[in-house]
């Protein structure tokens, strides 16, 4: 037998974390909507509810966690697309919803089926559950967007708004790929653009984040320049982070 790929790898340990943070108990468990045992621990082997609707049901996090095993195998947006038809995105965990949507972006098929009733109903699922994304899911879907060419306002809107709140978890390549994805959409978000910069001088002037940093240094600067937004102290901290690494730059 064959070893799992790097992506269904990820997805598996990606889906493992999240699922078991959802099993943490809460602390209001009327407001969640989760069932619980006694001790106030949350179910992990029954249906839950949906974190921006508590009476959508959605699968146990044993099946989640099997779903997103088979997004990441999918080499087609038409192949996620099927699965998204064979179970119903409403059922879907929000780890599902984002693996899915990154998924088709990927695929060489992504683009001629962008507008596939499936595509939307996926967008729509994230707007819903935007503020429940983590740092990586909301760059993964800002990166989806710029690759399939969605500069839909409320999608944006969500994407950016959540993203501003928790910048302060964003790592140098999220920081890279969210800048990288505004400029190839043409979008100039000004309080998103202002974050992004204040959040990467952190660790580019303390010399931080060494691996991939080349790449997010580049991403971060040609993002920046494209779409004119003169930062001066963003530009002296790339500048500075970049001497450490110019070994790794190819011309």
């Amino acid at each position: 037998m064959s070893e799992p790929s790097r992506d269904t790898s990820f997805a598996i340990a990606a889906a493992q974390h999240v699922l078991k943070e959802a099993t943490l108990p809460h602390e209001s468990h009327r407001d969640s909507g989760r069932p619980t045992d006694q001790l106030g621990h949350a179910l992990p082997d029954r249906v839950v509810a949906g974190p921006a609707n508590p009476g959508r049901l959605l699968w146990s996090a044993d099946k989640s966690t099997n779903v997103n095993v088979d997004l990441a195998s999918q080499g087609s947006a038409q192949g996620v697309i099927s699965l998204c038809e064979r179970d119903g995105i409403g059922k879907w965990s929000l780890l599902n919803v984002i693996t899915a949507f990154h998924r088709i972006a990927k695929a060489h098929d992504g683009n001629r089926l962008r507008n596939h009733r499936c595509v939307s109903e996926l967008q729509v699922r994230m707007i819903d559950d935007v503020d429940h994304c983590s740092a990586q899911q909301l760059a993964n879907s800002a990166w989806a967007c710029a690759r399939l060419g969605f500069r839909d306002p409320p999608l944006i809107a969500s994407i950016a708004s959540a993203s501003i709140t928790i910048m302060h978890e964003f790592k140098a390549q999220e920081l890279g790929n969210t800048a990288w994805a505004l400029s190839r959409l043409s979008v100039f978000h000004c309080p998103l653009l202002a974050s992004i910069s204040a959040a990467a001088r952190r660790p580019c002037c303390a010399g931080q984040d060494q691996a991939g940093q080349t790449q997010s240094l580049s991403n971060t600067a040609w993002a920046f320049a494209k779409l004119v937004f003169l930062d001066v102290p963003l530009c002296a901290a790339l500048s500075a982070a970049a001497l450490h690494t110019m070994k790794d730059f190819r011309l």
